[in-house]
């Protein structure tokens, strides 16, 4: 029977930094350039926690190291930041502050360089958990910004080279976006399918004007160069002069030259834009002059879909519980009379022998608007002083263009 045998290695563990202490008075409190996380550090959940980890620090001390690099050095003293150790920088505040410790209470730390604070800071904060998507960009530009490879930090954290690139790619969007996904407002899938393009001013544009904020629409919002003039209801809406005046332009070709509503939008962007600002304008006037206490204007509106989410939208209210005024009444009758004669006529002309199409639909259009101008009445009826205070108006195009 045979035994395998195991020699022993001497291992050898290099550059071990030392503890040593620091008095606090050296120890800056303002969140460092180093220390990623940068999520959140300012929630009630955060600062509930940093009083809970101030309380344990005066009973038991502070039993973990900081670990810090050097800021700055002022008239021959060196003040260090805290890569690694926020929270409990910020706990030693608290008890400075309250007179339970003072400036030169000393602390246990470990003082590292720039490269090796920084590789720290991502490794304790990703370690302890996944890291926000937004520090995680912070940290990887970071590194580049000190040397590194893409190759290198995907060894150094775990991640594959394309995944870093990715994050890396997104650095280089429009600062607002990146403000919006650091308050969790846009996803980084979203994100991806807006960094298609270069150009920040697209970028912001596509998301603020994309009533469908999926990463497929999004991707095709900014995408998409031109539209036809004539098929396009929201540039109807807005007018070819204020899409000129704001620097729009109109590509021209040989069959729509000579047309007065011939040609191709090359802004879309723009154009979705100025519609927007016109909503938005024609939504104040109405909440201004009927008391809402709101407004909004958006291109589409998607009661089935993400809008649902958004908007509390009124059911609707028992008609024979509505109080309507004198005038209201009077208006109502008179609409329900020739509500009752169109039905009547349209009617006739759908039992006639010869149906003239046309005709029918002309009348049922203008049964439907009667109708609506009816619904009009009870609904502005049930609408409260109360009813207003607590809801808000939105303008929008349906599909249409009205």
């Amino acid at each position: 029977m045979s035994a395998t045998i195991v020699s022993a290695v001497d291992v050898s563990v290099k550059d071990i930094p030392e503890v040593c202490y620091i008095p606090l008075k050296f120890i800056i409190a303002e969140k460092s350039r180093l220390n990623v996380r940068k999520h959140n550090t300012d929630s009630p959940e955060f600062i509930k926690g940093i009083k809970s980890l101030a309380a344990t620090i005066a009973s038991q001390g502070l039993l973990m190291n900081l670990i810090l690099h050097v800021e700055t050095v002022v008239d021959e003293e060196t003040y260090y930041g805290v890569a690694v150790g926020y929270r409990r920088r910020s706990a030693l505040e608290i008890l400075l502050e309250s007179g339970l410790i003072t400036p030169d209470y000393m602390v246990k730390a470990i003082i590292l360089n720039d490269t090796d604070a920084l590789f720290a800071s991502v490794t304790e904060n990703n370690d302890r958990e996944d890291m926000h998507p937004s520090d995680l960009i912070g940290a990887f530009t970071l590194f580049v910004e000190r040397g590194h490879s893409v190759g290198d930090i995907a060894l150094k954290f775990g991640y594959s080279s394309r995944y870093v690139n990715q994050m890396l790619r997104l650095s280089s969007m429009a600062p607002k976006l990146i403000e919006f996904l650091a308050e969790d407002k846009i996803s980084v899938e979203q994100l991806q399918a807006l960094a298609i393009c270069d150009n920040h001013e697209k970028q912001v544009l596509a998301w603020n004007n994309s009533w469908n904020k999926d990463p497929a629409s999004l991707r095709r919002s900014i995408l998409e160069d031109e539209k036809e003039v004539k098929k396009s209801d929201t540039f109807r809406f807005i007018g070819k002069e204020a899409y000129v005046k704001a620097g729009g332009e109109i590509r021209h070709d040989l069959f729509s030259i000579d047309e007065e509503d011939g040609g191709y939008i090359k802004d879309p962007l723009l154009m979705d834009s100025l519609a927007i600002e016109k909503l938005e304008k024609l939504a104040l006037e109405i909440a201004e002059k009927e008391g809402w206490s709101w407004s909004i204007g958006q291109l589409r509106l998607d009661q089935y879909g993400d809008d649902k989410k958004r908007f509390d939208f009124p059911s609707r209210v028992n008609r024979d519980l509505i109080k309507l005024s004198e005038s209201q009444e009077n208006a109502v009758n008179k609409l329900t009379i020739k509500i009752d004669n169109a039905k009547s006529l349209l009617e006739s002309h759908r039992q006639a022998d010869q149906r003239d199409h046309s005709k029918i639909r002309k009348l049922e259009s203008s049964l439907s608007d009667l109708i609506e101008k009816r619904d009009d009445i009870y609904t502005q009826a049930s609408y409260t002083d109360e009813y207003r205070s607590e809801r808000g108006v939105i303008a929008y195009l349906d599909y249409r263009g009205n």
